[in-house]
């Protein structure tokens, strides 16, 4: 697993960003928050970690104009886990924070978290099933794809 220097060197890297906390300007007022107390708390497991991250994708996609309302997904999973971890149904890219993922089996029961998952999930856990070795999939719904 990365360690957190290489999730800053992404975030500062990205077009139009002069550091991390420059980057993920709030749009709504929470995000900027949900993002810095991820950086100030140092995650105690590799699953804290992989959840982190998740969320920082969220967010950096959102950022992109990749998060189009409730559109798109991304998960991740442990290596060699049969579950994965999504953020809830019907949160947008820029809702996403820890206390909103899932935890879901491959048939996509909910293991952790309350709420539901999308059911367009299933295309995840085929890609994890057939795919051993991945362990994030990634389905956005940009802007200028849509429009053609």
């Amino acid at each position: 697993m990365r360690d957190d220097r290489d999730i800053r060197a992404v975030a500062w890297h990205l077009p139009g960003s002069n550091n991390v906390e420059g980057y993920f300007q709030p749009q709504s007022g929470t995000t900027m928050t949900t993002v810095i107390q991820l950086f100030a708390t140092e995650p105690v497991s590799d699953l804290q970690r992989l959840q982190r991250e998740l969320v920082l994708a969220h967010h950096i996609l959102d950022r992109d104009g990749q998060g189009l309302d409730i559109a798109g997904h991304i998960t991740a999973r442990m290596p060699g886990a049969e579950t994965f971890w999504s953020n809830r149904f019907r949160l947008g890219f820029d809702e996403a924070a820890p206390s909103e993922l899932h935890q879901v089996d491959m048939a996509l029961n909910v293991l952790h978290g309350t709420g539901e998952v999308s059911p367009a999930l299933d295309l995840h856990a085929a890609v994890y099933a057939r795919q051993p070795d991945v362990n994030a999939v990634v389905h956005t719904h940009a802007v200028n794809a849509l429009a053609l």
